[in-house]
């Protein structure tokens, strides 16, 4: 058994709730966030003045941010024409 499911294990046991309920609340921030990310518009970004207009940041409580910034998705679109 890997860590993660030791601590989903552990969160079980601590508040009385099956495993499949701990897991759906520990990963439905990354499934909102991943529905979100898919539904950013970034055509027709060229610059930091147009990525202001669209949700681009998403926190984490613990872990940190997840960020477009203009230099990454230049390559990313950059890498996509070859």
């Amino acid at each position: 058994m890997d860590r993660y499911e030791q601590l989903l294990n552990k969160l079980s046991l601590k508040y009385n709730k099956p495993v499949s309920i701990i897991r759906d609340i520990v990963e439905s921030q990354f499934e909102f966030t991943r529905k979100n990310i898919k539904e950013v518009d970034l055509n027709g970004v060229v610059g930091n003045l147009d990525l202001e207009d669209r949700k681009t940041t998403f926190r984490f409580l613990n872990i940190g941010s997840l960020a477009v910034n203009i230099n990454s998705l230049k390559y990313i679109n950059k890498n996509k024409k070859k």
